[in-house]
């Protein structure tokens, strides 16, 4: 859902609301998270992020990974490399009226967290193109659709060379556009 993406970072943009990130852990992860806070950094916006502990924190997002981040929230939270499953953590953060993105590669199924939106590539499987991208290759395509609608000058060079790190450490297949990518 990257069109309903756009249209929320762009509203946060404008209206000059800080946005947190909360990543994983991994390499794909961590790019993922240090790809949007360039682009927040860039151009100059507030924003704040997280990457959990693994043995502190466990693996994705949770309401006690919620909980611990609480002064820290912001009224939008963009969740990269994980958060498919994580049905609590997203009912947490409606019930706090928390906007919510899902930028996720994992597996998935019905049904779907109640985030704002959700970006993963598996949900509806339509673009056999697609289903095999990394949380950074989708995370790189968001940015680029942002600084277009944008009208921004911002190189984006670094971006896919992040991502081709990002798509070999996650091993991901290298075939179709991850290849583009790699190559």
């Amino acid at each position: 859902d990257f069109f309903n993406s756009k249209e929320i970072i762009i509203d946060f943009i404008k209206k000059k609301k800080k946005i947190m990130v909360i990543g994983d852990y991994d390499v794909d992860g961590s790019i993922s998270t240090s790809m949007l806070i360039n682009f927040f950094k860039q151009i100059n916006h507030p924003y704040d992020f997280y990457i959990p502990d693994r043995s502190l924190d466990g693996y994705g997002v949770s309401i006690k990974l919620l909980k611990k981040l609480n002064k820290r929230l912001a009224e939008l939270i963009i969740i990269v490399d994980s958060g498919s499953k994580s049905h609590e953590a997203i009912d947490y953060l409606n019930m706090l009226k928390i906007k919510s993105i899902i930028i996720d590669h994992h597996e998935i199924s019905k049904p779907f967290p109640k985030s704002n939106t959700l970006i993963n590539p598996k949900k509806e499987n339509k673009i056999k193109n697609l289903v095999n991208l990394c949380a950074s290759a989708l995370v790189y395509f968001l940015i680029d659709i942002l600084q277009k609608e944008l009208n921004l000058k911002i190189s984006l060079k670094l971006n896919i060379f992040l991502t081709a790190l990002a798509t070999i450490c996650d091993v991901m297949p290298l075939r179709g556009l991850n290849r583009n990518i790699v190559v």
